[in-house]
């Protein structure tokens, strides 16, 4: 069975590679191990920003500043007001428009 509504979309990475060893040496600096080379903690780092990921996506309401939620609210706002299709409208969001 073919889905011919299917959509493609931008893959996008982040890249962690520039960043991770200084978010590893920030963690540990005011902690009982900052005598050790940051580098032996990059794993569990990388996993913690993981769980933080998964965990964003879980419920991304807990985790959005409000200048986030402000540009989301805006970008709706701007979507809503372009020139639509009444019927376009009625589909995402019934009668109630």
């Amino acid at each position: 069975m073919t889905n011919t509504s299917a959509t493609t979309t931008n893959v996008r990475v982040i890249d962690l590679s520039e960043c991770l060893a200084d978010i590893t040496a920030n963690t540990i600096y005011n902690s009982e191990h900052n005598l050790l080379p940051s580098d032996i903690f990059e794993d569990v780092i990388l996993q913690a920003i993981n769980d933080l990921i998964d965990d964003f996506a879980l419920d991304p309401h807990n985790y959005l500043k409000t200048h986030h939620q402000e540009q989301i609210d805006t970008i709706a706002h701007d979507y809503l007001d372009r020139d639509l299709d009444k019927s376009e409208l009625n589909f995402y969001f019934g009668e109630h428009i």
